[in-house]
């Protein structure tokens, strides 16, 4: 029987010799959990080598496509120069797509808590975990403007990613697509207040801090009667207040805190603007309420007086914004604003790949805040505290070298012969403008020449 040489596997406890000396690379491998690469044979993600030896090598090309290379025909011109294998561009697609449900994996087994929850601290009577939710669209390249919208939860205790789900753009945000213990708090902005999903949430032990939306939770005083939102804002002098109110779903009525805060300005005149460009877009008209709520923040909460006061729970929604920055810093530090391809499973394949990536980083983050802090007073940490965004920014480019390694012009020239394959264009249905050019220039060029 022949032997298949291109099929060759190791154990999985073997690494491909051509990585034995790659330190950096093996530094990032002791961060993955210690089954990953049987689970990636029990996923379907490694079932047949294909060339590629073990499944560290799978993993550092769709790591390497994901934060270093611009297509899969680089990332097959990188691999064969570095002598991981000599996959061209296909092979490489179709590898990353059936890896998706094992970088998902891998992605949920990162994402476990730790134990080591940062240094923000709640109320002494709170025991459990403060989670940001919101979502983003990601555009695709299609020229319809499809895209995909990314549901996330952040840790702020933790400081860390913790749930990540991808949707189409029809699929609209909520807390479903979440999951907490009792005990926790979510924090979301006002297109996670809807009454179904709130009541959930509390039957379920959860505490609620959402931004008010009017609409879709109409309110009402303790004696039953329709609670005057407008009414209530006009008296309030000093720009803010706090009111307790009822929400219902049929015979069922459950109570909340209703906290107002008057916007600047400034922020008023921004809010106004959004508002006003929504319904342009929208081709609809603002009611008056809608134009009148611009102009303060509204927070609806479910916890309770005696332990979070009203500037309290006013800090904890403007906390949200952490999970705004964590977007920020993802689309621009590893340019996740836009997914290379229209497919659902393909752009899974590629977000889970990013996000194992980018949860190492966090945690390697997380260790050098505390180092660092550790030899700086308490004060000096509150005066000058460490930019997220720096430390971020550095360990990404740090990563891209870990992941590449010396990928030198020799290496390429090396293996020249079996690269070029990937460099020539598909049969063009006209010949390209450099070529018709030489061929028209080159008997007059040979002519002066002579």
């Amino acid at each position: 029987m022949p032997h298949a040489n291109h099929h060759t596997q190791l154990s999985a406890g073997e690494q491909p010799s051509c990585l034995l000396n790659d330190a950096p690379w093996q530094e990032l491998l002791a961060l993955l959990p210690a089954d990953s690469f049987e689970q990636a044979r029990l996923q379907k993600a490694f079932v047949r080598a294909r060339g590629l030896r073990h499944p560290a090598d799978l993993l550092r090309g769709i790591l390497a496509y994901v934060f270093c290379l611009s297509s899969f025909r680089v990332l097959g011109s990188w691999a064969r120069s570095m002598g991981l294998c000599g996959n061209g561009e296909r092979s490489w697609a179709k590898r990353t797509r059936q890896a998706a449900c094992w970088l998902l994996w891998l992605l949920q087994d990162l994402l476990e808590p730790d134990g080591n929850e940062g240094e923000l601290t709640g109320p002494s009577a709170f025991a459990g975990r403060i989670h940001l939710v919101d979502a983003t669209h990601l555009r695709t390249w299609k020229r319809n403007g499809e895209s995909r919208r990314l549901h996330m939860s952040y840790d702020l205790l933790g400081k860390r990613l913790e749930q990540v789900l991808l949707t189409d753009h029809h699929v609209g945000e909520g807390l479903r697509h979440f999951s907490f213990a009792p005990g926790d708090i979510v924090v979301g902005d006002s297109a996670y207040c809807r009454r179904q999903p709130l009541f959930d949430q509390l039957d379920a032990g959860v505490d609620v801090v959402v931004r008010l939306h009017w609409s879709n939770v109409p309110l009402r005083q303790p004696t039953g009667e329709a609670f005057d939102l407008s009414a209530w804002l006009a008296s309030l002098w000093e720009g803010q207040g706090e009111q307790i109110v009822w929400t219902h779903i049929g015979k069922r009525r459950v109570r909340f805190r209703l906290l107002a805060q008057r916007l600047s300005e400034a922020a008023a005149k921004r809010a106004h603007r959004k508002r006003r460009s929504k319904a342009r877009k929208n081709g609809s008209k603002n009611q008056p309420l809608t134009i009148e709520v611009a102009s303060w923040l509204l927070v609806l909460t479910s916890l309770k007086e005696e332990h979070w006061s009203r500037e309290m729970v006013l800090a904890l929604y403007r906390s949200r914004w952490q999970i705004e920055l964590l977007f920020k810093r993802l689309k621009q530090l590893v340019r996740m604003h836009r997914l290379r391809s229209s497919e659902l499973s393909s752009n899974q394949a590629v977000l889970a790949g990013l996000l194992v990536g980018w949860t190492l980083m966090e945690r390697q983050a997380s260790l050098l805040r505390e180092q660092a802090d550790a030899s700086r007073e308490p004060e000096q940490i509150r005066r000058a505290p460490l930019s997220n965004w720096q430390v971020c920014a550095t360990l990404v480019e740090s990563l891209r070298t870990m992941l590449l390694g010396p990928w030198t012009w020799g290496q390429i020239q090396e293996h020249v012969e079996a690269i070029v394959r990937l460099w020539r264009l598909h049969p063009q249905a006209r010949d390209l403008q450099e070529s018709q050019v030489r061929e028209l220039f080159e008997p007059v060029l040979a002519a002066l020449i002579t």
